[in-house]
């Protein structure tokens, strides 16, 4: 029992340390406060489907599939053809679930702004593989979507929210 209360204390103390992670990082990267609300809005949505997840589990590994098929579907306007998964069902534990939706949520959103599902015509493709000491090669793929103008030629200036959160996520 003991050990449960310090398992849930600890858990719970990741929750809020992730809430303040999206408040300070939306906080940064908002005008408004409409935008402000968006954002937080969003996020915290996603952090919830993972706290149920994680709540519901038990314990036990979540399918990497399902995580992002969850984070995903509400992107796709009910046009699942437009998401295709190849390679494992990988199992995860409670707390890389946790984190892997919150990295697919950030992705999907980006896409839905400024990618591939921006257009009716854009999908994603993801592939996931098993590797060695229990890592994971996740491939995230957008086919026919916006297309950025112009040349890339080296990375951005400004790091963007997305990118902060899944860095500290990885």
């Amino acid at each position: 029992m003991e050990l449960r209360l310090r398992e849930a204390g600890h858990r719970i103390r990741n929750v809020f340390a992730n809430v303040r992670s999206i408040m300070s990082l939306c906080e940064r990267a908002t005008q408004t406060p409409e935008e402000l609300i968006k954002c937080v809005d969003t996020r915290m949505a996603s952090l919830l489907r993972s706290t149920d997840r994680l709540l519901t589990s038990n314990g036990s590994k979540s399918s990497l599939r399902d995580i992002i098929i969850e984070e995903v579907a509400p992107y796709l306007e009910n046009e699942t053809d437009r998401l295709h998964l190849s390679g494992d069902d990988i199992l995860v534990g409670p707390r890389a679930s946790v984190s892997l939706a919150m990295i697919i949520h950030e992705l999907a959103t980006n896409a839905a702004k400024h990618g591939s599902l921006a257009e009716k015509s854009g999908r994603i493709e993801v592939s996931c593989q098993a590797t060695t000491n229990e890592n994971i090669a996740l491939g995230w793929t957008e086919v026919r979507g916006k297309q950025v103008r112009g040349q890339v030629a080296k990375s951005p200036d400004k790091t963007g929210l997305g990118t902060t959160l899944i860095k500290g996520l990885l």
